[in-house]
């Protein structure tokens, strides 16, 4: 047992003995996947009882059971009241069921977790019928009130635990990435080799079936790799659809302004009429039913794009956004590597020729000047 449940079962030992009753239990409510019609209620470990009664928690006939017996109670505990009650005044089959366990008359109060009703605190007497006091009454409000704050207050550690735990996952996640886009580019010297690797793993983050890579190359739209809900598409059938290049209309430019502009502009329908004709028909075509598009960008301009293909509407993307551009980051640094890298290639061809050609005219030169002579 955790903290909490040693700290819940201490005072529900000291109420029972300082009121001198049989059993003290908390119960809490939860929905029957079979039967939506009342809520249920289960025993909790949440227990303490003297040794004239039995734990409710480990006897198997009572550990859980539906309001809809007592739809009385159910009632006023939704409405923050608490209850007295003599067994004998029960209606069956719960006065059958608590008389098993002993209970002659029993004092309930509900428990409040952010709001919300949970469950109840009961209190059990099995010896003789008792009739509380209000002293009595407020002290297991007040025990009540206690339990909820700190079921409430381990909610919220657990819930930072998770978080803690959720960033610690996504920051080795976008480190592995980085790691493995940075070893791709030394492995690989194939630009589209490399894009391919990061798609796949873009695919493998986001959780999309489908998946391009964008590129923006003059009046044009190219997209160097393509993946289906299959695996990579073969080249010569993404170029007998027409799916390899396109042109950069006046629609698809405002699509990419869009992209590069507002942070939020990246999810397109598939059918958004923005779209080049072959890719909506390849959305339609895998019941793609979001487009996700993470930019592709240096400072204010837009080299391309990540597009994923989503079966969900609204996919949950939230986490995993920051591992794609991270991604992004690193296709774009590839492609402007390679294309920095021809612009230095073909400067020094040019160079070279001019270098030839001054060569050539210094000999033709000579050679005239020889001839002349």
């Amino acid at each position: 047992m955790g903290d909490l449940d040693d700290s819940v079962n201490t005072a529900l030992q000291i109420i029972g003995e300082a009121l001198d009753t049989d059993r003290v239990n908390a119960i809490k409510n939860f929905d029957h996947p079979l039967d939506s019609s009342f809520p249920y209620w289960r025993a909790l470990e949440y227990e303490w009882y003297s040794s004239n009664a039995v734990s409710q928690f480990l006897d198997p006939d009572n550990t859980q059971g539906s309001y809809g017996d007592i739809p009385s109670l159910l009632e006023l505990f939704a409405q923050g009241k608490s209850i007295s009650y003599v067994i004998g005044d029960m209606l069956e089959p719960f006065r059958s069921k608590q008389i098993a366990i002993g209970v002659k008359s029993t004092h309930i109060v509900p428990i409040f977790v952010e709001g919300k009703w949970w469950g109840v605190l009961g209190l059990d007497d099995c010896r003789e019928v008792k009739h509380r006091s209000a002293v009595e009454l407020s002290l297991l409000k007040i025990a009540a009130n206690c339990i909820g704050s700190a079921i409430q207050r381990d909610r919220t550690q657990q819930s930072l635990l998770r978080s803690e735990q959720e960033r610690a996952t996504e920051l080795e996640k976008a480190n592995k990435a980085l790691a493995d886009a940075i070893a791709g580019m030394a492995r690989l010297e194939n630009l589209e080799n490399f894009l391919v690797e990061m798609l796949k793993v873009s695919l493998e983050i986001s959780g999309a079936h489908s998946g391009a890579v964008v590129l923006i190359e003059g009046d044009f739209l190219r997209y160097p790799v393509l993946f289906d809900n299959k695996g990579l598409v073969d080249p010569q059938i993404q170029r007998s659809r027409g799916l390899d290049v396109s042109k950069l209309s006046p629609k698809s430019k405002d699509l990419a302004l869009s992209i590069l502009k507002s942070p939020t502009a990246w999810v397109v329908n598939p059918n958004d009429s923005r779209m080049p004709p072959e890719f909506v028909a390849f959305h339609q075509e895998y019941n793609n039913r979001s487009i996700r598009h993470i930019p592709m960008q240096i400072s204010d301009r837009l080299i391309g794009w990540l597009g994923l293909g989503f079966a969900e509407e609204d996919p949950p993307m939230g986490k995993s956004f920051g591992l794609l551009k991270v991604l992004a980051e690193q296709m774009t640094l590839a492609v402007e590597m390679l294309r920095l890298s021809n612009e230095a290639q073909q400067t020094a061809i040019a160079r070279e020729h001019e270098r030839a050609a001054e060569t050539r005219f210094t000999e033709l030169t000579q050679a005239n000047q020889a001839i002349s002579i």
